[in-house]
């Protein structure tokens, strides 16, 4: 997992050409054009604007084929995170959704995204986004997929 702000973004360029474009995406700032839905960029790479529900407590989620970036807009969320092999009771992978589920257990470490912050997670990184300590309400987010 990178957690960082978009402030020192050039930090994690160079991993690979789908996540500059991604990062570039999010460094440039400009989500004006972007509505509720699914925006394509280039690599593969497309973009997600989320009306996301922040709850207390969610199921594990992984992924095979896609990283995910998590950018909050307006409020905070807490993503955790955890080594997707040592998690119990993943079911089977959804081709279709392109993740595959488990129950929440104890474990891993969480991370508070303030506007601004950004999580990157790889298919090893099992995560838990939309998550608060506090008052469950709706948030909205970029959620960008970069293929692996």
């Amino acid at each position: 997992m990178i957690w960082g702000n978009v402030k020192y973004i050039d930090h994690y360029k160079g991993i690979s050409h789908a996540l500059d474009v991604a990062l570039d995406y999010l460094a440039a700032g400009d989500f004006k054009e972007l509505e509720n839905g699914k925006l394509d960029l280039e690599a593969g790479v497309f973009v997600k604007l989320l009306d996301q529900g922040l709850k207390n407590s969610r199921d594990w989620e992984a992924h095979k084929k896609y990283i995910d970036i998590h950018f909050p807009l307006e409020e905070s969320e807490q993503v955790t995170v955890m080594e997707t092999a040592l998690i119990p009771g993943w079911g089977e992978y959804d081709e279709a959704k392109e993740r595959m589920k488990a129950p929440a257990c104890e474990g891993g470490s969480t991370v508070t995204l303030h506007p601004g912050d950004f999580a990157v997670t790889f298919p090893e990184d099992a995560h838990m986004a939309g998550l608060t300590s506090g008052e469950e309400k709706t948030i909205r987010k970029v959620l960008v997929k970069v293929p692996v």
